[in-house]
């Protein structure tokens, strides 16, 4: 007598959470959408379409609830078992995470912890992440235009397109899950870095290039850049990935300080020959860290970079910087981090540190790579001898 009332009360709750889980997917699935149009590669095209397999699949799901039809249970199943093949094969062919490991380019996480390789972020190749990113940033930045947002667009995908004929590169996969997981407050990974040691002699000591990534996370297309530079001069880069690139909330110089451990510990890395180098919010990663620790750095290295005026003019950085090198290199129309704004601090700095600064007229926010083989000559110059 109750099997009625409880079994339908039963579907009653079940298409409630289904239709719930239809609702709050939906965003999910407008991206899914635009992640299929703008796609380079057919991993991003494959995790677009089984999303949305999934997604009809479950939208099939609550018209069986609804309206008692086998048929469309029968659909529901078939659209959830192509959607989860769908997801298998792209693991398939997703990196690995994991380089070999007399690699150049090495992915570097501490003990315990691994690439997470069945995460959305791990299936979709990152050039497609950063392409789909370009084209959404106008509707959630007010800085940036379509017609920035295209230019910042072809700048990335050069650097990409070139990137995904590098077996290596390829394979250490994307850590923008910690960029995310930052941005919406989530706890993420502040112990990871990347670090490419080019060839050289064994027993060699090489200089090392410290970079701090800026706003929106550690892209592989930053150290892309810095590849060539390596290679030419024999210089390592490692570079420290802490979520989103603001270097000053809590953790920010404990994981600066992890990845210089790594440099001190590594037997091809010189410790005395750091370059602390920062991009746009990495900035403020740098100025900190040489008021902590005047003495672990060479040289600093601001590029595009924010400039914390009060951090830059207390007595810490100034004894930090005595007597070092500091390559300030900024572009002239950049309206993300204004000439004026960066000029401020560094009028202090007169007398202190060797301060070099050159500023490239009509470059935007994005001078590392809309000029990195001039960029990178004027640092490998400015910073002589290594």
């Amino acid at each position: 007598m109750q099997d009625g009332p409880l079994k339908q009360a039963n579907l009653t709750v079940g298409r409630f959470v289904v239709l719930l889980l239809l609702i709050l997917a939906l965003p999910a699935m407008l991206i899914a959408v635009f992640l299929l149009l703008d796609a380079e590669t057919w991993n991003g095209r494959l995790f677009a379409v089984s999303c949305l397999v999934l997604y009809a699949g479950t939208g099939a799901l609550y018209l069986s609830l609804k309206k008692g039809r086998r048929i469309a249970g029968r659909v529901a199943l078939s659209l959830c078992g192509v959607a989860l093949i769908g997801f298998a094969a792209g693991y398939t062919f997703s990196p690995s995470g994991v380089t070999l490991s007399d690699s150049k380019l090495q992915s570097v996480f501490p003990p315990g912890r691994h690439f997470t390789r069945w995460t959305p972020v791990s299936l979709v190749p990152e050039i497609d992440q950063t392409k789909l990113g370009a084209d959404l940033s106008p509707y959630a930045d007010v800085l940036m235009t379509r017609a920035k947002a295209r230019r910042m667009k072809a700048l990335f995908l050069t650097a990409y397109r070139e990137m995904q004929r590098d077996p290596e590169f390829v394979a250490v996969g994307s850590v923008m899950g910690h960029a995310y997981a930052d941005a919406f407050a989530l706890p993420f990974n502040e112990r990871h870095l990347f670090s490419y040691i080019p060839t050289h002699k064994p027993g060699q000591k090489l200089p090392v290039v410290l970079f701090l990534h800026g706003s929106c996370g550690n892209f592989k297309a930053y150290l892309w850049t810095w590849k060539r530079f390596a290679d030419d001069h024999q210089i390592a880069v490692v570079s420290p990935t802490f979520g989103f690139g603001n270097w000053h909330h809590p953790g920010g110089m404990e994981a600066l300080d992890w990845a210089y451990a790594y440099c001190t510990n590594h037997s091809a890395l010189d410790a005395g020959r750091i370059v602390l180098a920062g991009l746009s919010n990495g900035g403020i990663g740098v100025s900190r860290a040489v008021c902590q620790n005047p003495g672990r750095f060479r040289g600093l290295l601001y590029i595009s970079a924010v400039m914390e005026a009060e951090v830059m003019a207390s007595p810490a950085f100034s004894q930090g910087c005595q007597g070092k090198p500091m390559l300030v290199l900024h572009g002239g129309e950049d309206e993300r981090i204004p000439l004026q704004y960066v000029e401020q601090p560094l009028a202090g700095l007169i007398g202190t540190a060797a301060v070099k600064t050159k500023f490239y007229a009509g470059e935007d926010h994005f001078l590392f790579l809309s000029r990195r083989v001039e960029v990178l000559e004027e640092v490998f110059s400015s910073m002589a001898p290594w």
